[in-house]
């Protein structure tokens, strides 16, 4: 698995993008491991080993993998470098400072020009996501004990309704004008007349859907006080409506 990671070049230099290995920071002692690690269900012995095990999930979609190996490296080199502790050591504060770092990028002198560079707000949200999606895993597979970024305050985004169906004037006045057009010479063409057009404003009016305004039509019709506003009057007549 750790092929997955070998020549970890920064592709604008050339340079050798390599991270921090020390008995504190390649993750076999993190603070963060699992209690129990013979229930893992990876053969990883540090996070090195983890992580690849995880890349190794999207080996099939190599637009994927580069995206995620990137996000994966920017995050062990910061780990070690910056923070200098293990990524299975880092904590809620990890996490923030993280978050911060993404914002402002380290010096080139640090982290090398690629992982150094500004990032946009979408592409950072997408920064965060694939780590923590990186973190749920390991917690997943046993690797981990918890994850830290699931504490992570997610931004509300303001929801805008939409209105999906709508009738301009012209629109409704051309309905208005076909219900004229319906036929009422009979008693029962009166009743289908007079119920189409109340129906029609009724449904234009308080702008319900059609599943909405059932159950409003059988408690008008079944429970109604007023005898006048049934619906099954003796002379077939609905109440008038308006305009």
């Amino acid at each position: 698995m750790r092929e997955l990671f070998n020549g970890m070049i920064e592709p604008s230099t050339g340079a050798r993008t390599s991270y921090a290995r020390s008995a504190n920071s390649d993750g076999r002692s993190g603070a963060n491991r699992a209690l129990t690690p013979e229930l893992c269900q990876i053969s990883a012995d540090d996070d090195l080993a983890a992580i690849a095990v995880w890349l190794a999930e999207f080996a099939h979609s190599p637009h994927t993998f580069r995206s995620y190996r990137k996000e994966a490296i920017r995050l062990l080199c910061w780990a070690t470098r910056v923070r200098h502790k293990a990524v299975s050591s880092l904590t809620r504060e990890d996490v923030l400072a993280y978050e911060a770092f993404l914002a402002t990028p380290m010096p080139a002198a640090v982290l090398g020009t690629d992982l150094a560079r500004v990032l946009s707000s979408d592409s950072q949200r997408q920064a965060m996501g694939i780590v923590g999606g990186l973190f749920t895993y390991l917690v997943n597979a046993g690797y981990l004990a918890g994850n830290p970024w699931t504490l992570r305050r997610r931004k509300r985004i303001p929801r805008v309704r939409q209105v999906e169906r709508y009738l301009d004037q012209s629109q409704w006045a051309t309905v208005l004008d076909f219900l004229e057009t319906l036929p009422q010479q009979s008693r029962r063409e009166r009743q289908y007349y007079e119920r189409a057009r109340w129906v029609v404003r009724f449904l234009y009016d308080t702008a319900l859907r059609v599943s909405e305004a059932s159950p409003q039509r059988h408690r008008f019709t079944t429970h109604s006080e007023e005898p006048a506003a049934r619906l099954d009057r003796d002379d077939g007549h609905l109440p008038a409506c308006r305009g």
